[in-house]
């Protein structure tokens, strides 16, 4: 699956790092994590899935929930790496309804690295 919009040379922000870490926050324990997604968001709820968590740090940290932004797409295509093979409609969801809380943690914590890494790489690259 590979389209205009999963563009992956799209530019990286510290804003997308920044829903990345409010994510992997919001999904700080295990208690927090809704292991059932239908991603259908509460902003009140206690426990949020991977879908929800994002959805809502993009909120928290730009104001609105935008389904394609950077940030957003790492993590879709960490989760097509892993889930390779498998069928599945919406990523986010499958892998949340399919995988363990420590295999969520650990895709946004490669994502966290991920986007780090480009920051860095371009901040490199300007001096």
């Amino acid at each position: 699956m590979n389209s205009d919009w999963e563009n992956r040379a799209q530019r990286i922000t510290e804003v997308d790092l920044r829903i990345l870490r409010r994510a992997d926050t919001l999904l700080s324990k295990e208690s927090d994590w809704l292991g059932h997604c239908s991603r259908t968001c509460d902003s009140e709820a206690s426990q949020r899935s991977l879908f929800c968590a994002l959805h809502q740090a993009s909120i928290d940290e730009m104001g609105q929930y935008n389904h394609r932004q950077a940030a957003l797409m790492v993590i879709r295509w960490i989760i097509d790496e892993r889930m390779d093979g498998e069928e599945y409609e919406h990523r986010l969801m499958a892998f949340n309804n399919t995988r363990d809380f420590p295999s969520v943690k650990d895709a946004l914590s490669e994502a966290i690295s991920r986007v780090q890494a480009r920051i860095q790489a371009r901040e490199r690259g300007h001096r």
